[in-house]
């Protein structure tokens, strides 16, 4: 049996989804030895956000992307989704959308996780 870590990166928009995004990162990690969840929460006042976020997403396995409902502006996780393919080739990018929400272009080819609450 391996030791090795694998990391996740929550992609979110911090007005839709913060306490989404932390509650995910608790239950997660409490529940996972080998797992480290990275949330843009996570940042220390005076760190270089970018530089942060650009190298936890360079070493993660999984990018998260939790997709908030339509209307919102998606700039900033389309930039994480396009930071993550080409750095992570061969990473899962895994996306969960609200229910009945239109799938935005940026993540249409790939296998959506709907949010329904009878799931």
């Amino acid at each position: 049996m391996t030791d090795k870590r694998v990391a996740m990166f929550v992609s979110h928009k911090v007005a839709n989804h913060e306490r989404a995004a932390q509650r995910i990162k608790t239950i997660l990690e409490s529940r996972a030895e080998r797992l480290d969840i990275y949330i843009c929460e996570d940042i220390r006042a005076g760190d270089r956000w970018r530089d942060w976020i650009q190298d936890n997403i360079a070493h993660s396995h999984i990018l998260l992307v939790l997709l908030p409902h339509t209307g919102a502006d998606l700039t900033w996780v389309a930039t994480e989704i396009g930071l993550f393919k080409a750095a992570c080739p061969n990473g899962r990018l895994v996306a969960l959308n609200p229910p009945s929400q239109p799938i935005p272009s940026i993540i249409e080819p790939h296998q959506i996780v709907g949010t329904s609450s009878d799931q």
